[in-house]
């Protein structure tokens, strides 16, 4: 994903690897790279420090809305920090937004930015979406489960609140993000509304970390503002989301859940498909593809020549992006596909090895998995130009590249594969 989507995919409390994002957000913008679906779990070296009231106060908010069949507002994000910041990146994170979303995997989101509108819709069977980014095209493929931080991504609408409001938990929900301590904050008023605050440290394998600030309503026990403050060793952010008009559990008829492509536009899976600078490949499609040698985890050499006359996936993740939800459906093409002569090697963009091991190990992630815990710079990432994620080369038997492609989960994605196993024709 290019600078423009960041403001969704990483924005996005963290969508560090979940499909909400802002905490992960910081991680992202500040490291130059990249966004969506949800990941495993990160490992975390203690238990966080956590005061009672908080986490009560915490709870009690997240069960109410985990009791919710539907759910609207009106959002606001501000981006505010980083003053050398290109002005077209800070102008996509600052954005109004009108949210909807009716369980279990139904949402519409319309972003308002200077640059134009944006539309993301699920009916829970297709997901459509269509940006001023991409104009000419429209996304369609098919919904999943997470459908709703899946609509909000592919439009730059990455919120912390969000994840919590729809998916209902807190410390839980929390934890997930790299939570290591959570307190009381000082009660304060937001245009005149009493509200308590809770205070959330976070810590992402980059080094960086983030205090979250959550202030809930004294009275009704919503979730009203998030202030995300992220330090990072390159620089320092803030992000405020605010949510306003909050209507619980409101009739949304059908018609808030479809979608009408715009005139003259063309149908396309992933808007990643169409954001060229998201690979710099010093070689073409076609062309022989640059050796390497590297380590996997568990220690052992691996080259470019091990895997002479295989058809070879080498698929680019990170634990603390959405692409590591894509590891267990690698594995499961492996698996697939190992007796027909295809190869895979997982490159893990991340800068600490444990939360790599714990994902390996609970996707049974049978392939060699190479890690030298240089994040972006990552020797074969760098090697190969991969500037963003998701990001997954095509090797064909011959060592020459033959696609790069996205996400496993994309239909092309098999019928590459597909392409590249049929008999050559004399």
């Amino acid at each position: 994903m290019n600078a423009k989507r960041w403001a969704g995919n990483r924005l996005v409390m963290l969508s560090r690897a979940d499909s909400w994002g802002v905490f992960a957000f910081g991680v992202t913008i500040l490291n130059m790279g990249i966004s969506s679906v949800r990941a495993a779990e990160p490992a975390i070296a203690a238990a966080p420090v956590i005061e009672l009231p908080a986490r009560a106060l915490l709870e009690s908010m997240a069960t109410r809305y985990g009791a919710l069949h539907s759910y609207a507002d009106d959002m606001t994000m501000d981006f505010k920090g980083v003053p050398d910041f290109p002005a077209e990146m800070r102008d996509e994170f600052k954005f109004r937004a009108q949210v909807a979303w009716q369980k279990p995997n139904k949402a519409q989101i319309v972003k308002y930015t200077d640059n134009g509108t944006a539309w993301s819709t699920s009916d829970g069977t297709t997901l459509w979406a269509s940006t001023p980014l991409h104009k000419g095209f429209y996304l369609k493929r098919p919904a999943n489960e997470h459908s709703i931080g899946d609509a909000l991504n592919e439009i730059g609408v990455g919120a912390p609140g969000l994840g919590i409001i729809e998916e209902g938990q807190g410390v839980a929900w929390l934890e997930r993000q790299g939570l290591t301590s959570l307190k009381s904050g000082a009660d304060a008023t937001m245009n005149e509304l009493p509200v308590h605050q809770v205070i959330a440290h976070l810590e992402f394998p980059d080094g960086g970390s983030a205090d979250t600030t959550l202030a809930i309503g004294a009275q009704d026990g919503l979730l009203h503002r998030v202030t995300q403050e992220y330090t990072s060793p390159r620089g320092r952010m803030t992000v405020v989301e605010t949510h306003t008009n909050i209507r619980l559990d409101p009739t949304l008829p059908d018609a808030t859940f479809s979608f009408t492509p715009p005139a003259g536009t063309l149908p396309i899976q992933y808007y990643a498909a169409l954001e060229g600078d998201r690979f710099k490949p010093k070689v073409k499609e076609g062309e022989p593809l640059l050796p390497f040698q590297a380590i996997d985890l568990k220690g052992q050499p691996l080259s470019l020549q091990d895997y002479k006359g295989k058809l070879l996936i080498i698929h680019f993740f990170a634990t603390w992006e959405a692409t590591a939800s894509d590891v267990p459906a690698m594995v499961q093409l492996y698996h697939r596909y190992r007796d027909q002569g295809v190869a895979v090697i997982g490159v893990a963009l991340d800068a600490k090895r444990e939360r790599v091991t714990q994902l390996v190990d609970q996707a049974g992630v049978p392939y060699p998995v190479v890690f030298d815990g240089q994040g972006w710079n990552n020797a074969v990432a760098k090697l190969y130009g991969v500037r963003s994620l998701p990001t997954t080369l095509l090797v064909g038997r011959d060592g020459k590249l033959r696609r790069v492609l996205s996400r496993p989960t994309g239909i092309d994605f098999e019928d590459a594969i597909a392409a590249a196993l049929a008999p050559v024709t004399p």
